[in-house]
Parts: structure tokens; sequence; C-alpha cells
């Protein structure tokens, strides 16, 4: 999780023990986009066309609050994947 405000960091977490894991983005308390990934916090059950409609929207509300990523969430989650071979967040530092 990522952010500027513990009560919408406190949201996102929550918002994502709902889903069963995925993305979210939440500003001033409310989420503006939601990406549920509920088997595993990695897959989703939706067909791609709708998966990818929710992934847009997902990078659309982070862009509206000035990320110039092309897409933040994937950034994110590529961060914290250590088998790839540079610089990476883990659990073990």
């Amino acid at each position: 999780i990522a952010g500027a405000s513990d009560s919408d960091i406190l949201k996102a977490a929550r918002t994502l023990e709902e889903m069963g894991g995925g993305f979210a983005c939440v500003v001033d308390g409310e989420v503006r986009a939601r990406v549920p990934l509920p088997y595993g916090g990695l897959v989703s059950p939706l067909p791609v066309n709708e998966l990818l409609q929710q992934l847009h929207k997902l990078d659309a509300a982070a862009a509206e609050l000035g990320c110039t990523l092309d897409h933040p969430c994937m950034t994110l989650s590529f961060l914290s994947l250590s088998v790839i071979p540079s610089l990476k967040l883990t659990d073990q530092g």
C-alpha cells in the first residue's frame, strides 16, 4: 500500500481486505477505482475485457492525482517481485 494520508491508507487496506486482494485508489476517504483480484490477490475471475476496463479506470484515477507512471499499480507490484534482479522491496528488507 502506498499513500499520502493515514486515513486513505486505512481505507485502501480495508477495501483490499473486502475484495480479497487487488488494487484500490482512495482519495479523501472515497474509493475512486478498484480492481478485485480475489484469487490469491493476483488473479481475477473476470473476462479480460472487463478486467482491462477496471485497470484503465484505476490508471486514470492515479493520473488524476498527478501520477506520471503509465501503470502505477503494476510498478508497485514489480517492486516486491524479488526474483527480478534489481532494487526490490521485500519483507526481509
